[in-house]
């Protein structure tokens, strides 16, 4: 048991130490910075973006709302699409109404994936912003990325995930004030660090991408449950560049009860254990990624299994307690 003890604590000197050396280069305000000045070459028909709108079961009230707020992105060459992997006729009729553009499908292969890819077959705009229909876009939000495809080893500029409402548990509790949401740190510390290594993980909803990046990689990855790591992965492997803007330009909801909570956290946990593993078909370990590339996958992905670790270390002295030794 003291073996087993050391060797935990071993590993656990190990990850503070890969996870502090990166950290003396965290610089949040760079990126705000570097839009700052490229968003003044910005020009309404320079480049054409498609907006995708991505819903399933969702409620008109919420795709109404994430609608209008993509037609007040202050650019005037966009399209919008609503991509309604339910194939409901309500938000067909909503879609009209609203005059934009409405893709729907007549299976749910491949989930949003799936989505995703049919919605690429049918358009052509050289930009795509993605959104969840939960998610509201502030007007600024394709102005302070675009910038950043200059650089054409750019594929994705990727934003953070920020909510106007607190999770479930910390409202049911009480605690909104004192319990900070578990993402914080994910997109205000390590995402920032992450872009100083071209390590970004793509995070479903609030980034442009570059089609020409999408296609050359055969569009997003469906071997997974989930389709935006695994795909910003590929593109990593592929030497393409993901930029990390750490700036709020839209805002979402979290989920309405702890059993969207949960099944939320656990889709997001069966995704990220997927990525090291062959049945995705991701080269993680490949000649093209760097060595502090790898180090911060191997680091998300034992990430996931901390909780267990947290356990062991309360438990054991407990167990040494009882049995006296």
């Amino acid at each position: 048991m003291s073996l087993l003890i050391y060797v935990y604590e071993l590993l656990f000197v190990i990850i503070l130490y890969a996870e502090f050396i990166p950290s003396t280069s965290y610089e949040p305000t760079k990126r705000r910075r570097e839009a700052d000045h490229l968003a003044a070459a910005i020009h309404n028909g320079e480049a054409s973006v498609d907006i995708f709108i991505a819903t399933y079961n969702e409620s008109p009230r919420q795709i109404r709302r994430c609608i209008h707020a993509s037609k007040s992105q202050l650019y005037q060459n966009k399209h919008i699409y609503v991509l309604d992997d339910g194939n409901r006729e309500e938000i067909r009729k909503l879609s009209k109404e609203l005059n934009v553009n409405y893709i729907a499908r007549v299976d749910n292969n491949h989930r949003k994936a799936g989505n995703l890819n049919n919605a690429l077959r049918q358009t052509d705009g050289e930009f795509i912003l993605v959104l969840d229909c939960d998610f509201i876009p502030f007007q600024m939000l394709i102005r302070r990325t675009l910038g950043f495809f200059h650089n054409q080893e750019v594929a994705i500029v990727q934003t953070p995930q920020h909510y106007f409402m607190p999770d479930f548990h910390a409202r049911n509790l009480g605690a909104e004030a004192l319990m900070p949401s578990d993402v914080d740190m994910f997109y205000n510390y390590q995402q920032v660090i992450r872009d100083n290594f071209n390590a970004v993980i793509c995070v479903s909803t609030s980034y442009v991408a570059r089609r020409s990046a999408l296609e050359s990689i055969g569009g997003y990855v469906t071997t997974c449950i989930i389709e935006d790591h695994q795909t910003g992965t590929r593109l990593l492997t592929e030497e393409w560049r993901i930029i990390y803007l750490n700036e709020i330009l839209s805002v979402g909801e979290t989920p309405g009860n702890l059993r969207d909570y949960i099944e939320q956290r656990l889709r997001w946990l069966q995704g990220n254990l997927q990525v090291l593993l062959p049945s995705c078909q991701l080269p993680i370990f490949n000649s093209a990624t760097t060595f502090w590339q790898r180090v911060f996958y191997v680091l998300h992905y034992a990430s996931n299994f901390m909780p267990a670790g947290r356990a062991f270390f309360i438990f054991i002295p407990l167990i040494s307690l009882y049995f006296g030794n």
